[in-house]
């Protein structure tokens, strides 16, 4: 390990040693902090970074604990680096209480550092959503690493911490009050009142690395002194620092790991110590551990120096070459070329798993500026939005580029843009046959690519959600046609209301004429009072309205009901037909043919017809592909059977009498002829371009043969 201590200045040595011994508690680090006071920003940075290359973990966190309470801010990259080694993980984000958005970016760097582990990369990662979130920063960069992480990280606490992030950026609308952010905490309140406890080893057997002496005895080191007065306060700090094997402490076992021959001691070791391991040194147990740890941190420079001298060991070569390939692939996946060009020269090629592949994968990387404009293509493609993608797709146009010379990538390209907008159903015929354009210069059978199944199922589906829409809008019909009628039933209910209001008040007003004094005095007192004729007429004509209005209101009624079985008929038909066409949707007229009505519409027939064969379809199943021909069959059979499916998918031709057409596939349609109980003749099998042409050319033989 290098010496950093040039690097720092004669008093900050003495706040290093400050730190080491500072427990991580309230009291004590309020303490230390006095000591730091008036201490400028570049010392605190310098302090940081020196702490950072020793690594140095627990005196690291206790440093930053210090600046957040003084408010000393650092650089922003400084302070990313902390996440790599500070102990423990969660004193990192204290002090950014005190950065703002231009610490984003250098803290995402880190997080996606390979040699940075995956509870650090998604603590990290939440701590810039935050600051994101808090300070206004760049969302899609931060979202982009937390949903990275979502994929690669499946530890449920490091998720725990991955869907917060996310969660407090993928949310539509801000709230009026932001909440409780981590990097808000008072740094005081929430570090532990209490000193932790002292722990001498870890979950190992200590081992002492001095000899056990009585305080009163002579001092071992032969200075006539006791020894309490001599070696004694120096032994106790390599008591503290003991280790599992017998005269050694940790800080030797980890600089000096070829002293107990033990690999155990390679895994337990920080990654910036195995850097500093010479390879000579180490047994082959331990120069193995020593590879697989700088290879999962990313430093496969020193990894790739590990496994030359495992290599030069004997009966290691081939042991060492394996190792060298994964190395190889981790490699060329950084796009570091040069340790890989090294990596593949040392391998055997006997030994270098698939060779066309790895050098293929290397040359594209080597030779990466190349393929930028193709990258950039192919990611508006694949990015672009709806309404920018109608008219020019750049997946659609590399498939026509590539058909002549490489139909594989043709191929390839085609089924991307076929698969990206499955609704472009004319760019997609037009795709299908770049495919089997594609499929024939590769000796494939044109006519079995799956994006053939692909494509039939698209627009089976269009269809189905065509026929959905209309019955939603069926039912939204019906449903506004009921409520029109409640409305209106219920304001006639309300004018019979009234007028029945009206009649029991002019009845009551009649008969208290009637018992009204019948003095003359009285008379001339008293409101004048229609004839007994008119009163008659008058009730006569309102009890007139009112039946009228009750007639007109039963009337209104019974459409009511009527109406509402009618939607409770309509809701169980249309559910019924959904069930039904849950196996097989009806098929979509993209063609401009007639459509007819579908046989499977009525009640099949009973009686199976065995099929005739015109000469003109035996002649059109030697010409047309094999695939096509045994569908066609089979729907023969299947409509000879009165299969449902079949049925249903049966249309008549209107300029034909008892002609219809049977959809194979996207392109070809087959023609029979069916009269009821009487004949089943099966006419033809023609691609779908040519329907109109074969109604005329039948219509006109038709009339000719009568």
């Amino acid at each position: 390990m290098p010496d950093d201590s040039a690097t720092i200045y004669p008093d900050e040595r003495e706040l290093i040693e400050k730190l080491r011994l500072t427990s991580r508690c309230r009291e004590d680090i309020s303490e230390t902090s006095r000591l730091f006071t008036g201490l400028s920003g570049e010392r605190f940075a310098a302090l940081a970074q020196h702490l950072i290359r020793s690594g140095e973990r627990n005196p690291l966190g206790i440093l930053m604990n210090i600046t957040a309470i003084i408010g000393v801010k650092l650089p922003p990259r400084i302070l990313a680096d902390t996440l790599k080694i500070i102990e423990p993980i969660i004193d990192f984000h204290i002090p950014y209480r005190l950065q703002d958005a231009s610490a984003i970016e250098p803290l995402l760097e880190v997080v996606e550092m390979e040699d940075v582990r995956w509870e650090r990369q998604s603590f990290g990662a939440m701590i810039a959503a935050e600051l994101c979130l808090k300070h206004n920063g760049e969302r899609m960069k931060v979202l982009r690493v937390l949903r990275k992480l979502s994929i690669s990280v499946h530890s449920p606490e490091a998720q725990m911490l991955i869907e917060r992030g996310l969660s407090l950026l993928e949310k539509e609308a801000s709230d009026s009050t932001l909440p409780t952010f981590l990097i808000d905490e008072d740094p005081l309140k929430r570090l532990p009142k209490e000193r932790p406890p002292v722990v001498i080893g870890g979950t190992f057997t200590v081992r002492r690395p001095i000899p056990k002496i009585g305080r009163n005895d002579p001092c071992y080191c032969g200075s006539g002194k006791k020894y309490k007065n001599c070696c004694y306060e120096k032994d106790q700090k390599l008591l503290r620092d003991a280790s599992p094997y017998e005269g050694l402490t940790m800080t030797q076992v980890r600089t000096q790991p070829w002293l107990v021959g033990d690999a155990d001691v390679i895994d337990n070791m920080r990654p910036h110590e195995i850097k500093e391991l010479a390879p000579s040194s180490l047994n082959a147990e331990q120069l193995l551990a020593a590879y697989e740890q700088l290879a999962l941190y990313g430093f496969r420079e020193r990894a790739f120096e590990m496994l030359l001298e495992l290599k030069a060991r004997p009966e290691q070569e081939e042991f060492a070459c394996g190792h060298m390939g994964d190395l190889l692939e981790r490699a060329i996946d950084a796009g570091e070329t040069g340790l890989a060009r090294r990596i593949m020269e040392e391998i055997p090629a006997k030994l270098l798993p698939s060779p066309q592949k790895t050098r293929l994968r290397l040359g594209i990387m080597e030779k990466s500026d190349g393929y930028k404009e193709l990258e950039e293509m192919a990611r508006k493609g694949i990015v672009m939005g709806d309404e920018e993608s109608k008219w020019d797709d750049p997946l659609i146009s590399m498939s026509y580029t590539f058909e002549s010379g490489f139909p594989a990538l043709s191929v390839v390209f085609a089924r991307a843009a076929m698969l990206g907008n499955p609704e472009k159903t004319f760019d997609n015929e037009m795709l299908l046959d770049v495919i089997r354009t594609g499929r024939a210069e590769l000796d494939l059978d044109p006519w079995k690519d799956p994006a053939e199944a692909y494509f039939d199922w698209t627009l089976e589906k269009m269809e189905e959600n065509r026929a959905e829409e209309n019955r939603s809008k069926e039912l939204e019909e019906l449903n506004k046609k009921l409520r029109l009628a409640n409305e209106l039933a219920r304001q006639r209910m309300k004018e019979l209301q009234e007028k029945e209001r009206e009649l029991a008040s002019l009845t009551t007003n009649l008969q208290k004429a009637r018992e009204a004094p019948s003095d003359h005095k009285a008379q001339k007192r008293a409101e004048p009072v229609v004839s007994g004729e008119a009163e008659r007429e008058i009730i006569g004509r309102l009890r007139n309205q009112v039946e009228e209005l009750k007639a007109d209101i039963r009337q209104r009624q019974q459409d009511h009901r009527t109406l509402r079985r009618q939607l409770q008929e309509e809701r169980a038909r249309l559910s019924a037909q959904t069930s039904e066409s849950s196996s097989k949707p009806e098929e979509p007229n993209l063609s401009g043919e007639d459509e007819g009505i579908p046989l499977g519409s009525g009640r099949a027939p009973k009686k199976i017809l065995v099929p005739v064969y015109s000469p003109a379809f035996l002649k059109a199943c030697e010409l047309m592909p094999s695939p096509v021909v045994a569908k066609a069959l089979r729907s023969v059979a299947d409509f000879a059977a009165h299969d449902e499916r079949i049925w249903r998918q049966t249309r008549g031709l209107e300029r034909l009498a008892d002609v219809y057409r049977i959809r194979i596939d996207l392109s070809h349609r087959l023609l029979i002829q069916w009269k009821e109980n009487v004949e089943l003749k099966i006419l033809d099998l023609i691609l779908r371009r040519d329907l109109e042409n074969w109604i005329k050319q039948y219509a006109r033989s038709s009339s000719r043969g009568s």
